[in-house]
């Protein structure tokens, strides 16, 4: 089974091991790049008065790498007791947090973002989101209908490569999704040919917002883990390519 992985150069380094180690002839496709905010103000401005915020939080790993990066480069600690509390999509971005030394206070029961803004412990108080340039704006408005005030800033800028030659993408049997730019992407860099091949093909997303996205392109057959983590996409590869 050939399957294509289409994530960032660091994301594919990490998930193409894992899929051959199954068995799985994995074909890398570095699709996205993150980069540093074109002015670093805002985002120094609020790291410098960080207590004063209630809560924290993060909806990715990278942002969690850009906003320790910046700590660093700021002279600031990475851990710290009292305000403010943490908070993280998942068990992947607190992992990376846990890594660095900062405690978490918070994860929700799912790991997707519109949770991380439901479920966010009461009682409402000030906010600090440090994420991509490209993030659903539904997170804070979620935040702030349960009263909280919400600083939305961006961390990092998400570009996207180009494809290149499509040939190699439509020879594979099942397309890996970790995000919904990922999706958005791919297919509006191929022709409407090319975009019917590709949509024919499986689709395999981290969660559904992206399996949401895959459906709004014209994928007919996509999976999803029950867990909206990669090791459990994975799994769901390795089922499917058991089966095929």
């Amino acid at each position: 089974m050939k399957v294509l992985v289409t994530r960032s150069q660091e994301g594919n380094a990490e998930l193409v091991p894992k899929l051959e180690a199954l068995g799985i002839e994995a074909v890398p496709l570095d699709l996205l790049q993150f980069l540093p905010p074109e002015d670093w103000s805002f985002v120094d401005a609020s790291l410098s008065r960080l207590h004063a915020y209630d809560w924290l939080l993060f909806t990715s790993s990278t942002g969690v790498r850009f906003f320790a990066q910046r700590m660093a480069f700021l002279g600031y600690t990475l851990a710290w007791g009292g305000l403010p509390k943490v908070g993280a999509v998942g068990a992947r971005t607190a992992s990376a947090l846990g890594r660095l030394g900062t405690r978490v206070d918070f994860t929700p029961t799912n790991f997707l973002t519109v949770e991380l803004a439901r479920e966010l412990p009461s009682p409402a108080g000030r906010v600090l989101m440090l994420r991509a340039d490209i993030a659903d704006g539904k997170i804070a408005d979620l935040l702030r209908e349960r009263g909280f005030t919400v600083e939305d800033l961006v961390i990092y800028r998400t570009v996207r490569k180009p494809i290149g030659d499509p040939a190699p993408l439509l020879a594979v049997d099942l397309v890996v999704f970790g995000s919904p730019s990922a999706v958005e992407s791919i297919c509006a860099q191929l022709s409407p040919e090319d975009l019917r091949k590709i949509i024919s093909k499986p689709a395999a997303c981290i969660g559904p917002v992206t399996a949401e996205s895959a459906r709004k392109w014209g994928f007919l057959h996509v999976v999803q883990p029950e867990s909206q983590t990669f090791d459990a996409l994975v799994d769901s590869i390795g089922r499917i390519a058991r089966v095929a």
